[in-house]
């Protein structure tokens, strides 16, 4: 009895210390559950912040799809404007690489796809220009645009605009060529440089856009040296409207003249007035004819008649025809 109540005590005893073990597991297995339950609602409010990454990737992610789109049409549109002007155009950066180039350049530069991202230097070209580089330099560090006109080996002539531009998001820098052949034009300023009259052609708005050189003689040599007044790009038709307003007569019959032609109002118009010289007396007869076609305008010229009719005309000689 007495041996079997000591291995029941020890029995208790084992059995107690277990029930304490199994306590303390318990309590650790709780401890451990609530420390799950813990990190299964940070999982949750995790995968709820995943979720809503998600939604704002998918937003982005149509947002660049959209601008992606956007910048596919206006790739597309440029090139296509390219194509219907027709205008020989080349972008470069601002280290002077190749950017894009139209269709039309490579009749002046040897130009091909692969040549994207090369340097401009390394590129051949047709025009005898050995200062394309430095003025494209030159035009990128000044901001402004620069032209100049050149000469092709070939014997074409060419107007050069280069035009610095810069993307205000990204800094990014470079500058557009724009070759534009005025050969025919550089023939008909030959011709008209060959007439002995003061010939000018104007735009629509009456804003100078050709003269020859006996109209820019006559007006150096009536005191105009700069052409402030009468070069290519003044407006003649403010001209005379500002001489009329100083009273003068015959520039306000020019003015009505010359507007009424700019506005296709009648074809033609003619007048004679009195330009002295400070040794003799001289007179003009000012003559304006409609131009038509795409760039519609009018030719003005002025013609000295002082000797087809010595010094002295008729009275009414001022009145326009």
């Amino acid at each position: 009895i007495e041996a079997l109540e000591h291995e029941l005590a020890a029995t208790r005893e084992s059995l107690q210390a277990t029930i304490e073990e199994l306590e303390t597991s318990n309590e650790e297995l709780q401890a451990t559950n609530e420390e799950m339950m813990a990190s299964n609602e940070e999982l949750q409010s995790s995968n709820e912040e995943l979720q809503s990454v998600n939604e704002e990737l998918n937003t982005v992610n149509a947002e660049y799809q959209e601008k992606i789109e956007i910048l596919n049409r206006i790739n597309a549109d440029l090139d296509h404007l390219n194509k219907v002007v027709a205008t020989s155009t080349i972008f470069v950066d601002d280290e002077l690489t190749l950017v894009r180039f139209s269709p039309e350049a490579a009749g002046i530069f040897r130009l091909r796809d692969s040549d994207l991202g090369r340097p401009l230097g390394d590129l051949t070209h047709q025009l005898d220009y050995p200062d394309l580089l430095q003025d494209i330099s030159a035009a990128l560090a000044s901001g402004q645009m620069l032209e100049k006109d050149v000469v092709g080996l070939d014997g074409r002539h060419f107007m050069v605009r280069m035009l610095p531009y810069s993307i205000s998001t990204s800094g990014m820098r470079g500058v557009v060529l724009g070759f534009m052949e005025v050969t025919a034009l550089m023939r008909l300023q030959d011709v008209v440089d060959a007439l002995g009259e003061n010939i000018a052609v104007l735009d629509q708005q009456g804003t100078i856009v050709l003269v020859n050189q006996a109209w820019n003689r006559f007006a150096r040599d009536n005191g105009n040296a700069d052409l402030v007044q009468s070069g290519i790009g003044s407006n003649y038709l403010e001209v005379c409207h500002a001489a009329a307003l100083q009273g003068d007569s015959h520039a306000q019959r020019a003015y009505d003249g010359l507007r009424a032609v700019l506005a296709d109002e009648r074809e033609t118009f003619a007048l004679v007035y009195p330009c002295d010289a400070p040794d003799q007396p001289r007179w003009f007869a000012l003559r304006v004819h409609r131009l038509r076609g795409a760039d519609p305008g009018a030719a003005v010229s002025h013609v000295d008649i002082t000797d087809w009719f010595g010094q002295v005309l008729p009275s009414d000689a001022s009145r326009p025809a």
